[in-house]
């Protein structure tokens, strides 16, 4: 005998195991969230555009989750569900696409800007923000495979930059990409069964929210740990949920190039970055000639 999903008792139990999912799933967020605050509170930086990339999907899913938990502890028969329904699926769907661009900017810097490429992606990261608002305004699930795309497109780049050589930069990016698929898949290969299987809306719901919660932490953790990388500030561990401790910092190889424009700052001739010592007069005009040096 199958399950009955519109059954009374049954919708009851998936009220109830949402509730329990959007507590724990908001508790996890708020650790993950303290967690890196103060990471970032330590190790204070200059704004850049990329910055605004990693901020923007973090606090719109805070929002999300204090959405959610309202949701979840009204007990007025008064309140208009279908309202409060729109303003989920809008934070929701700009969580996730927010989210994307982190991907859209890494592929961007991987190809070195490539005008192709970057107009190409960022006509398919525009269809995905269509995408977006059209399940704002339906208030449904609309899905856009624009991660996979960049995923893809990571993977042949990071391919192009392995015939130079098996460079540290490469191996981190390898372990992260890797990674991120993982968790991407996993998420979404759920949600994914959930809407063919179509067992009602509170399921749905429960998928989507470890979907985007999944998401967004592994997006905004590979981007600050390549930060974090590119500084030399700490070792990462691409696997983990939790702020990395300071360690020694890795070395670099010649083929690391990408490091240095990725940097938020870079010693310069005199050495008076912290930790650099100053450079001699061969590599003073080796830095001039090439634009790089090998730490």
């Amino acid at each position: 005998m199958g399950i009955r999903w519109e059954d009374p008792e049954v919708t009851s139990q998936w009220r109830r195991a949402l509730i329990l999912v959007a507590h724990a799933a908001f508790g996890l967020y708020l650790y993950a969230l303290l967690r890196s605050r103060r990471s970032l509170l330590q190790r204070r930086r200059r704004l850049t555009i990329g910055g605004v990339l990693y901020l923007l999907p973090r606090y719109t899913l805070s929002i999300l989750g204090i959405v959610l938990l309202c949701m979840c502890n009204m007990f007025n028969e008064n309140v208009n569900c279908t309202r409060w329904d729109y303003v989920l699926h809008v934070f929701a769907y700009s969580t996730n696409t927010l989210t994307q661009g982190l991907l859209y900017a890494r592929v961007c810097a991987l190809s070195k800007f490539n005008k192709y490429l970057t107009w190409g992606l960022g006509v398919a990261y525009a269809a995905s923000w269509g995408m977006a608002i059209n399940g704002m305004c339906k208030s449904e699930a609309i899905y856009f495979t624009f991660e996979f795309t960049c995923v893809m497109t990571m993977l042949f780049y990071l391919l192009r930059m392995h015939r130079g050589g098996n460079s540290s930069l490469w191996r981190f990016l390898l372990r992260q990409g890797i990674t991120y698929l993982f968790w991407l898949c996993s998420a979404f290969l759920i949600l994914v069964i959930c809407v063919l299987v179509n067992p009602g809306d509170l399921l749905e719901l429960i998928c989507m929210i470890q979907a985007i919660l999944v998401m967004t932490i592994s997006g905004t953790r590979m981007q600050r740990n390549l930060v974090d990388f590119a500084s030399q500030d700490i070792v990462v561990d691409t696997s983990s949920f939790v702020v990395p401790k300071p360690s020694v910092p890795p070395r670099r190889t010649d083929q690391d190039v990408m490091i240095i424009s990725l940097a938020p700052s870079t010693p310069n001739i005199d050495g008076d970055a912290k930790g650099i010592p100053p450079l001699d007069g061969n590599e003073v005009g080796d830095i001039r000639n090439h634009g790089r040096r090998v730490v």
